[in-house]
């Protein structure tokens, strides 16, 4: 078994035999696209040193893009959307900034640089993007359990606080659902003077003296 096979392999399970002159379908492990498109002289052997120049050309054109935007689905939307006013060469080819991201797709296409650019980056999302996301949810949800703990002892802390409020409230002879609680107290103390008063004349009283 050569190398190339042994990161490309034919599926067997869940396929069916292809019939006539259909192509068998191929198991490629993604990690290993770029390398069995090179042993199978799909790509050259400089594809990374072009695909740089491609990228720092897309620079050129376009200054403003993140480093991260730069890649062939983005190069051949902005030539599609160019392309619908732009002016042609004698050649047939675009003038202008149509013409610049023109030679940039086909820069891309020339040597399948776009595969290999969607490869790379389908390996770096699996092995590095992907898994840091996973971590990230997984912190996102310890938060989220620890904040719904939290709520569920604040709400329990509050029905004991208004509990004991309401018990105060009762043994001091003021509603509990006062809404102006200050007016509920100085009606209170308002009847303080005939409580007194009645505290008097029951010293008074002819058993007491």
């Amino acid at each position: 078994m050569t190398s190339y096979q042994k990161v490309a392999l034919l599926v067997g399970q869940g396929y069916d035999r292809p019939q006539g002159d259909m192509e068998s379908p191929l198991d490629v492990n993604y990690s290993k696209i770029n390398e069995w498109m090179l042993e199978r002289k799909l790509l050259p052997a400089a594809w990374v040193r072009k695909l740089n120049a491609i990228h720092a050309e897309m620079a050129r054109v376009a200054p403003a893009l993140e480093e991260a935007e730069r890649c062939y689905p983005l190069a051949a939307t902005r030539l599609e959307e160019l392309a619908a006013t732009a002016e042609k060469t004698f050649l047939g080819g675009f003038k202008g900034e149509a013409g610049s991201w023109q030679k940039i797709v086909k820069a891309y296409e020339r040597d399948a640089l776009h595969v290999a650019e969607a490869a790379q980056r389908l390996a770096r999302a699996g092995e590095y993007e992907i898994p840091a996301l996973v971590r990230q949810v997984a912190r996102y949800q310890q938060q989220m359990q620890e904040t719904e703990r939290r709520t569920a002892a604040a709400h329990k802390s509050a029905a004991a606080a208004r509990a004991e409020y309401e018990k105060t409230c009762t043994a001091k002879g003021i509603k509990p659902t006062a809404t102006n609680l200050r007016a509920a107290v100085e009606e209170l103390v308002q009847t303080l003077p005939a409580a007194l008063l009645r505290a008097v004349e029951s010293l008074r009283a002819p058993e007491l003296a």
